[in-house]
């Protein structure tokens, strides 16, 4: 397989600007057609500019970032990738997180909306407006359950302004003291020394086989250029030696991902949660919408009006060991157990609104 040099770039911008969180996919396909992206040309068909189904397949291609995917598994290929393994999760992740909460742009666009539900019936809360005779339109959220009558719920409209203030308030909730900040990232730096000193005879290992392999591979050409093996035999090898090169990689790439990474983003995850709530406050509203959907898994609003929240992971084990006591704190943060890889950044420990978007690795905590 060969990189085509008029295409491989425009793919590789694709994904690098979809992954910046501004473009939905409609607008990225416009941009590269004015770009000049077009299909490649076949016997029987010429080429033509993408439509939006071919543009989230590749944008969903493991092949590009040098993975292919074979019986429903993915394994390292042997081909260059156009774009990095990090960036390809990167957009993965958005799209992923864009389809789940429904953000599409559109008409009547709210960073609350599609995120909300009713408390009473669990019904999806939708954005809806009603007009009063003078002609004043009040924006509102109701229970899609009620609206559809699908459920029997009695669930009342809730205004736009009461859910906005709701959500913003819940961010005080979870805001961490910089002690406890202090004390948590001790804790997890902790634990990843404890674990990590039982790795380093793995990756030694892998590096050890990473070099006899190498080597193995220079052996056997100088042993062709000598005529001592034939062709077949050498590519017989060679495709032994790419095979095994290909594992070592990914396994010390996931060693990398488990450690590094993992302890990296438990560090900004506790300092996201130091500057939460002012963050949430000073921040604009599309990036109120990603943090509502990196801080929480659900988002309800009671019949009387309170929200009850549930946090995603791993804010949910950080804020239960900060509020659950000094015993349940130390029990919670001295076991922390990171199943980590590198996902999509929503934003840098600063705050809401950096320059850089966000938080660049998805983690599972226990």
């Amino acid at each position: 397989m060969e990189v085509d040099p008029e295409r491989a770039p425009l793919i590789a911008w694709a994904f690098e600007r979809y992954a910046e969180g501004e473009a939905s996919v409609t607008a990225l396909l416009r941009d590269l057609t004015a770009r000049g992206l077009v299909s490649v040309p076949t016997p029987k068909r010429p080429s033509k500019p993408l439509g939006k189904n071919a543009l989230y397949r590749v944008l969903t291609n493991p092949y590009y970032a040098g993975v292919i995917r074979y019986k429903g598994a993915l394994h390292p290929g042997a081909h260059e990738p156009i774009v990095e393994p990090a960036l390809f999760d990167q957009v993965q992740s958005l799209l992923k997180a864009r389809n789940a909460h429904a953000t599409r742009h559109v008409q009547h666009a709210h960073h609350l909306k599609g995120l909300l539900h009713c408390g009473t019936c669990e019904s999806r809360m939708l954005l809806d407006f009603a007009t009063n005779p003078r002609g004043t339109t009040y924006a509102y959220f109701v229970c899609s359950g009620r609206a559809s009558k699908r459920t029997t719920c009695t669930r009342r409209a809730v205004p736009v302004q009461v859910a906005e203030r709701l959500v913003a308030n819940s961010y005080a909730n979870i805001t961490i003291s910089e002690d406890d900040y202090r004390h948590l990232a001790a804790e997890v730096d902790a634990a990843f020394d404890k674990r990590g000193a039982g790795r380093d005879r793995e990756f030694a290992d892998l590096t050890a086989n990473r070099a006899r392999l190498e080597a193995e591979s220079d052996k056997l050409l100088a042993a062709h250029f000598a005529d001592a093996i034939d062709l077949s035999t050498l590519k017989r090898h060679q495709d032994r030696i790419r095979a095994g090169l290909a594992d070592i990689g990914h396994r010390l790439r996931e060693h990398d991902e488990q450690h590094v990474g993992g302890r990296a983003f438990l560090h900004d995850s506790l300092r996201l949660l130091t500057d939460a709530h002012r963050a949430y406050a000073h921040s604009d509203d599309g990036s109120r919408r990603l943090a509502n959907q990196a801080f929480y898994a659900r988002l309800e609003i009671t019949e009387d009006e309170q929200l009850r929240p549930r946090l995603a992971e791993p804010f949910a084990t950080i804020v239960q060991a900060t509020t659950g006591g000094k015993e349940a704190e130390r029990e919670h943060t001295t076991s922390f157990d990171v199943a980590c890889s590198r996902k999509t950044l929503w934003v840098g420990p600063v705050g809401i609104e950096p320059t850089t978007h966000g938080l660049k690795v998805r983690c599972s905590t226990n």
